[in-house]
């Protein structure tokens, strides 16, 4: 069975400091290097088949990545749970990494989920966010942050205010960055790096890159605010679209759950050790 996966890698000349932008550039590269892996929102996008191939074949490839992409992210297979196997290998983990115990849902869950991106080569944008953020650690870069994309819409009456704001999800995730260890606030990070898009960027250039790339998603969520907004049963609103005016822009918004800079250091350490095969 052959299946064609769209080659994202990039050639776009974004403005900013290019110097950095091409620091970033490089090491989600090498992330994508360390950690090769098909997309399933790829393949289910761009595929074509062989002569003798049939839909129903294509369909079964595709449920056994959604098992791997399963997999990946749980870490260890359910039927691990609650049984010696499952405590034998957290705690051959632990021994491996020697990482405390109190980093096994930091350190060592990212560290598990690298282990398994390895072995079955398979991720979406989440998880290409995360090599890319251990891979930056590694290189001694802390201020990084996974950021989901949204499209903020407000309806603004004709008083000037906002009568109601929402923020719908895109499903789609990158990675927010300094570039450098300095003490600033998250609203500083200049740089984008989008590991499943393979690219690195200006912050103001990744986003009008999105606008283009994700057009019709930006339409379906911006008409689906709309819509709950108009005919909602929960929104107090009084009028017509003619009444309002409506806007929108697409938004990063930090995940909640980053880890702390002294956990980013071991994650970085422990990548160059496994996976990279290198020692401080």
């Amino acid at each position: 069975m052959k299946i064609q996966q769209c080659n994202n890698f990039n050639n776009i000349n974004f403005s900013g400091n290019k110097e950095k932008i091409k620091k970033a550039d490089d090491m989600m590269r090498l992330s994508k290097k360390l950690f090769p892996s098909t997309s399933l929102t790829h393949i289910r996008e761009y595929r074509t088949f062989d002569d003798d191939v049939s839909e129903d074949d294509y369909t079964d490839a595709y449920k056994r990545l959604v098992e791997k992409i399963s997999l990946v992210r749980n870490l260890l297979p359910p039927s691990w749970k609650d049984s010696d196997e499952y405590e034998s290998e957290s705690q051959a983990l632990r021994e491996k990494t020697a990482v405390n115990e109190s980093y096994y849902f930091g350190v060592n869950r990212e560290l598990s989920l690298l282990s398994k991106i390895k072995e079955m080569k398979v991720a979406n944008c989440d998880e290409n966010v995360r090599c890319a953020i251990a891979v930056f650690a590694a290189n001694g870069i802390y201020n990084a942050v996974p950021v989901s994309l949204y499209l903020n819409v407000r309806f603004i009456n004709k008083k000037g205010e906002v009568q109601y704001e929402t923020d719908k999800k895109l499903d789609h995730k990158c990675m927010l960055t300094s570039l450098d260890n300095k003490d600033v606030s998250k609203k500083e990070y200049k740089y984008v790096v989008d590991p499943w898009l393979t690219f690195a960027s200006s912050k103001e250039k990744a986003i009008d890159y999105y606008y283009g790339y994700f057009d019709k998603t930006i339409e379906k969520k911006y008409n689906e605010a709309k819509d709950y907004f108009f005919n909602g049963k929960n929104v107090k609103n009084t009028g017509t679209p003619f009444d309002y005016d409506i806007q929108s822009n697409l938004i990063l918004m930090p995940n909640i759950t980053n880890m702390w800079k002294t956990e980013l250091k071991d994650l970085g350490k422990f990548t160059k050790k496994l996976f990279m095969g290198e020692n401080e």
